[in-house]
């Protein structure tokens, strides 16, 4: 794990809505994606971008939903194969 790489990472994603990247910021456009994608939201926590929290929960029905909806996109699915 690289924590310092997901928290830039995390505030670039926050930048591109032209404002200085945060991590707060980064982290409701990251709820804001699986929102978008539909994963229910009762099935996902997300606090920290690292990973190495217990704090971040996401089901095993989102999980799913996430992947095949990643791979469906294609400027991402290289990313998948």
């Amino acid at each position: 794990s690289n924590n310092f790489v997901a928290e830039m990472l995390t505030k670039l994603l926050h930048s591109q809505s032209g404002q200085q990247g945060t991590l707060p910021g980064g982290i409701e456009k990251i709820r804001q994606h699986l929102l978008a994608i539909k994963i229910p939201r009762d099935e996902f926590e997300f606090y920290n971008p690292s990973g190495l929290t217990r704090d971040n929960l996401l089901s095993s029905r989102a999980m799913g939903l996430l992947l095949k909806k990643q791979k469906q996109n294609f400027q991402l699915q290289p990313e998948f194969l």
